[in-house]
């Protein structure tokens, strides 16, 4: 049955001779005789042909399309969270996350804002203008965290996450912007649902993008807690909250137990 089927599938459309003539390894004197030869020698190799190759040692040849990323800079003796710490934090994020999908858009008048893509707009607005402008800012405010849709959260989430590649240190000023859009930026439902009046769940997977700046957020805070001196509570304590709801926002995302 497989033999006339194999035979029905590899008939020729041409007629051809069954019998090549032996030439003496010469090329073929046409093309009728190239292809009795052809025939003749397919005739004589198995249906199927394996290979007795190991696979792995191709792998030193492989191309390497992704750089393989640092691990995250672990922690100095000391500067731990404590997981009894980390948990209750975690249940109160978790409410006021929450609290402010629930509270649904700003009901008062709107606040002149920057434009979405305005990085430097939005730097000025958040933490002043000027290096020495470390506190300066508009504090980040309810009635500012409602007034944003989800895409301009999204957009001064990338924002903060990218200014603070550009500093040396964590400012008070802009751990309470970080905290604030994490809290609010993974909340907003879409429109769809906001009509349906059925809410976006709070723990539901971001997008990959934002996934991305939340996990290097999470690197660059590690980075920042490596360098503390001793005995530097405050800017301790600011980047262990980033972290912690960093944590809490996206948990694969942000690096998980990573961080700590």
């Amino acid at each position: 049955m497989l033999d006339a089927e194999e035979d029905s599938l590899h008939s020729p459309c041409l007629p051809v001779a069954s019998d090549p003539q032996s030439s003496g390894g010469s090329p073929p004197p046409d093309g009728l005789a190239f292809l009795a030869r052809v025939r003749a020698e397919a005739a004589g190799l198995p249906a199927v042909l394996a290979a007795e190759l190991d696979p792995r040692q191709f792998d030193s040849k492989r191309t390497t399309y992704l750089p393989r990323a640092a691990p995250f800079a672990q922690a100095p003796p000391g500067t731990e969270a404590l997981p009894e710490w980390r948990a209750a934090f975690t249940a109160g994020f978790t409410s006021l996350r929450r609290a402010l999908q629930e509270a649904g858009p700003a009901s008062a008048a709107k606040l002149q804002l920057p434009a979405a893509r305005d990085r430097d707009g939005w730097r000025r607005w958040c933490l002043g203008s000027g290096e020495e402008a470390v506190g300066a800012g508009e504090a980040p405010s309810l009635r500012l965290l409602l007034q944003l849709d989800e895409v301009g959260a999204s957009a001064l989430l990338h924002h903060a996450a990218g200014w603070l590649e550009a500093v040396p240190e964590l400012s008070e000023r802009h751990a309470q912007w970080l905290f604030a859009l994490l809290a609010r930026g993974a909340t907003v439902s879409s429109p769809a649902l906001r009509a349906a009046d059925a809410p976006c769940p709070v723990g539901a997977p971001l997008d990959a993008d934002t996934c991305a700046v939340i996990r290097q957020l999470c690197r660059r805070c590690c980075e920042l807690r490596a360098a503390l001196e001793p005995g530097d509570g405050q800017r301790l304590e600011a980047i262990c909250i980033v972290l912690a709801a960093a944590e809490a926002v996206q948990p694969q995302g942000g690096g998980g137990g990573c961080v700590w």
